[in-house]
């Protein structure tokens, strides 16, 4: 099928989807293991151009992010008063993990300014980094290791230079693109697989899928008219709540507490990283593919439209989105379009009209001011995390059963040639 323009999208979508109610005119699940010796890929797409036709961009910064993750051996509290008994990390080895990841659709990573630093006890252990790469979404692992590690506690830090920029989307040009032909570039067409807590595959989200197209074949629907249409009914669907982090008694970061697609799919209430994961899953159930994505907000949130966002000790900073996938017919150019449900849900709890621009379907004046680190919430790979999962995993001889994590980020305006990144101005929400 052939569509048009943006209105026949919309009446197409109309006729083949709506329904009563409709408001049309407003070593774990998803583990891989690591990638050794992979053959190449069978279908490439050609690197991101500086400005795509279709996503264009606007205002540019420079930043770097600063993370911070701590691990400590656990304690216990013992009784009659006496003092506690600290554990200590007695390993023969021991690997930490983070993403390192080289761009999104609206940034790129300063790959030769990485830097990382393991170490225990304030004692410099490593610094220098293995990367592997062949995971699902173009993920990138960066991997610092230590041996005879005998301390109480173990620290990684990793600074991360990154270009970020908001952007324009061209609808009207991607509303006629077509499914690809022969399939998805490779690093799309891996985010059809399983991803903890994007639970596509499971029945309460392919039944709510089916909801919502009526039962008909997604892909009786070009890519873009589809995603819009998709993402307005799951921004109406979930009703925010909650920030979606965890913390320690001293009110550190400890991770993030999600329930995951399935269960939002059924509950209709989550945090936005729920939102994210939910949104996420139905686009890859209607077998478009699509990733998540995690930022740090650099701007201290503010305003109405963030009202259910924490204030402790910079909880609101952490963000998340979805870029779907696109093929720009003409370049064979992989596009990959952000899309930001929790802030168009701030603009109205309905979704907008399908004919007009959405401000934050694409387009994103934003994205300048967050700063992408990951493209999952605990790297897809095998290795363990403490009571939830924090973007971080290790991997211990012998393995460690307990232990307790904390986050923390800095950032701070990447100085450029020609004189300093100016400050950011604040958001209007």
């Amino acid at each position: 099928m052939r569509v048009r323009s943006a209105l026949a999208c919309s009446l197409v979508l109309a006729a083949l989807f709506a329904l009563p109610g409709t408001s049309l005119g407003q070593v774990r699940p998803g583990v891989v293991p690591p990638p050794q010796n992979n053959p190449p890929p069978k279908k490439t797409a050609q690197p991101p151009a500086a400005n795509s036709v279709l996503l264009q961009r606007q205002r540019t910064r420079d930043w770097t992010l600063t993370t911070f993750v701590k691990l400590q051996s656990f304690t216990v509290t013992t009784p009659d008063n006496a003092p506690p008994v600290v554990g200590t990390f007695n390993l023969a080895r021991a690997a930490v993990l983070f993403p390192v990841n080289k761009s999104t659709g609206a940034s790129l990573t300063v790959i030769d300014g990485v830097r990382g630093v393991l170490s225990f006890s304030g004692k410099q252990v490593d610094t220098t980094p293995e990367y592997n790469e062949g995971y699902p979404s173009g993920t990138r692992l960066g991997r610092w290791e230590v041996l005879n590690l005998d301390s109480r506690d173990l620290e990684l830090k990793v600074e991360i230079p990154v270009q970020c920029w908001s952007v324009r989307f061209n609808e009207e040009r991607a509303n006629k693109l077509q499914w690809p032909q022969s399939g998805w570039p490779e690093e799309a067409a891996s985010t059809l697989r399983p991803q903890m807590f994007v639970e596509f595959d499971d029945p309460a989200v392919r039944d709510l899928l089916k909801e919502w197209t009526g039962g008909k074949d997604p892909k009786s629907v070009l890519p873009v008219p589809l995603a819009k249409f998709l993402a307005g009914r799951v921004m109406e669907h979930v009703q925010l709540s909650g920030n979606g982090l965890t913390f320690t008694r001293s009110g550190e970061i400890a991770g993030l507490a999600l329930q995951g697609a399935a269960a939002v799919a059924k509950s209709r209430k989550g945090s936005e990283h729920d939102l994210t994961c939910l949104l996420a899953a139905i686009y890859r159930a209607a077998g478009l593919p699509a990733r998540t994505v995690i930022g740090y907000d650099i701007v201290d949130q503010e305003g109405k439209g963030d009202k259910f966002l924490s204030r402790n000790k910079g909880a609101a900073k952490i963000r998340s989105w979805i870029e779907f996938a696109l093929v720009d017919d003409q370049s064979g150019e992989l596009i990959w379009v952000p899309v930001d449900m929790v802030r168009q849900r701030n603009e109205s709890s309905r979704a907008p009209n399908l004919n007009q621009p959405w401000p934050f379907f694409g387009n994103n004046d934003d994205l300048d001011l967050v700063i992408p680190f990951a493209f999952q919430f605990t790297p897809p790979t095998n290795v363990e995390y403490y009571g939830s999962p924090a973007f971080y995993g290790w991997s211990t001889d012998p393995a460690v059963i307990v232990a307790t994590q904390t986050l923390r980020f800095l950032h701070f305006a990447t100085p450029v040639k020609g004189g300093p990144t100016p400050a950011p101005p604040k958001k209007n929400r």
